[in-house]
């Protein structure tokens, strides 16, 4: 059982005990509003197919990454617990290969995203709101990778999809705290200039887990 499953029962098990928490405000009724910002570590794996602009020779590579990322959303709650709006994130990627007698590689990546929300959540009658999130966004990336004197770069775009599962406790009557547990898919095509070579076409799938931790207020 690895470490996602372990966490996602954790979750299930404090649902359980939140749907008997004690009677108080219901901040998420219909017409109000959330402005949230969360930061959140992810740990991805990527498949990279690239292939040659000249020749058409194909390439593939396999990696994994762990990215440190901000994200701000906006929702307005169109009935008693159902928010939608927009959404806005950055990820940065700094990575570091030191090989036995070789130059040191290093890599720099940071990705930019937009698009759009929807969530739920549970009114339970206490402070602690369990919620789902589902934002589908556009995402922008740019790498790039030093070894020596040698540089590489790549430039990518295409589309993600990030559910997320988590926990919502109000700390005031505007203010609350949020833990969650996500999954990313993404999917992205460009163009990639290796270190030698010909300029590559290329079209990486990634997807992974992570965790998030940020302040929301609802009003």
């Amino acid at each position: 059982m690895n470490v996602f499953t372990k966490m996602s029962m954790v979750f299930v098990i404090i649902f359980a005990f939140a749907s008997g928490g004690f009677a108080g405000q219901n901040h998420v009724e219909k017409g109000k509003m959330m402005l949230g910002t969360s930061t959140g570590l992810s740990f991805n794996n990527s498949t990279e197919d690239s292939e040659t602009d000249v020749d058409g020779e194909k390439y593939r590579s396999e990696y994994s990454r762990t990215n440190y990322g901000i994200d701000f959303l906006y929702g307005y709650f169109l009935s008693n617990g159902f928010e939608i709006g927009p959404t806005l994130g950055v990820n940065v990627t700094k990575s570091e290969d030191k090989p036995e007698g070789g130059d040191t590689s290093k890599t720099d990546s940071t990705e930019y995203s937009f698009g759009i929300q929807a969530g739920y959540w549970f009114f339970i009658d206490s402070k602690l709101y369990p919620y789902v999130l589902l934002p589908l966004e556009y995402t922008q990336s740019k790498t790039e990778s030093k070894s020596g004197e040698d540089t590489s770069n790549r430039d990518s775009s295409g589309m993600s999809l990030t559910p997320e599962i988590g926990l919502t406790y109000f700390i005031s009557k505007e203010a609350a705290l949020g833990f969650g547990l996500y999954y990313e898919w993404a999917s992205l095509k460009g163009g990639y200039e290796p270190y030698e070579g010909e300029k590559r076409d290329t079209n990486l799938v990634r997807s992974g887990g992570g965790l998030k931790a940020g302040l929301s207020l609802f009003f």
